[in-house]
């Protein structure tokens, strides 16, 4: 750190430091820190940068940049399948009867399932111990259900989607039914 920059830090923490009252008593003294560093500017009028950057072939260079960062990016993204959501989405908003449910729907928009799926804990083994009802079948309560089911148990048990006969729905991750 050169003498300017101790200066203006000295100044800056003697300012912060002091209530009113000692600011109006000190005022003196911050006055010649003031001078002292008006003083020095005039010695530092010329700018020295410490790097200096050097490039041959700017395009390339460029290009070079544009990959290695798209590289690093890659390793961020996961692509998503929406189909499921937007079929469930499709299903509630034109082919149930309910226009009440269907307004409120497409309000809502479909239903990101990849959003908080490692929040709910849906990255465990049994996934392979599931498969997926493509068609809304009709349960046994009278409500229908679209989504994955434990081959074990035959429930509900992942994403899925389940309309009650009230109307209400409920979509997201189901586990043991």
């Amino acid at each position: 750190m050169d003498r300017f920059e101790e200066l203006i830090k000295g100044l800056m923490g003697n300012i912060r430091s002091y209530n009113y009252v000692e600011f109006y008593h000190e005022q003196f003294n911050l006055h010649k820190q003031v001078r002292d560093i008006k003083e020095n500017l005039k010695s530092f009028d010329v700018y020295m940068p410490k790097y200096q950057v050097q490039v041959g072939d700017w395009e390339l260079a460029m290009n070079q940049i544009k990959v290695d960062v798209r590289e690093r990016l890659n390793g961020f993204f996961t692509q998503t399948d929406h189909s499921f959501a937007l079929l469930n989405y499709e299903y509630v908003t034109s082919a149930l009867d309910n226009e009440v449910v269907a307004k409120i729907y497409k309000q809502l928009g479909p239903f990101d399932f990849y959003h908080d799926q490692g929040k709910m804990g849906n990255e465990d083994s049994s996934a392979d111990q599931r498969s997926m009802s493509e068609r809304f079948e009709k349960r046994r309560s009278g409500a229908i259900y679209r989504g994955e089911i434990s081959q074990t148990t035959g429930k509900p048990e992942g994403k899925g989607i389940k309309i009650y006969p009230n109307g209400s729905i409920f979509e997201g991750f189901f586990t043991e039914g």
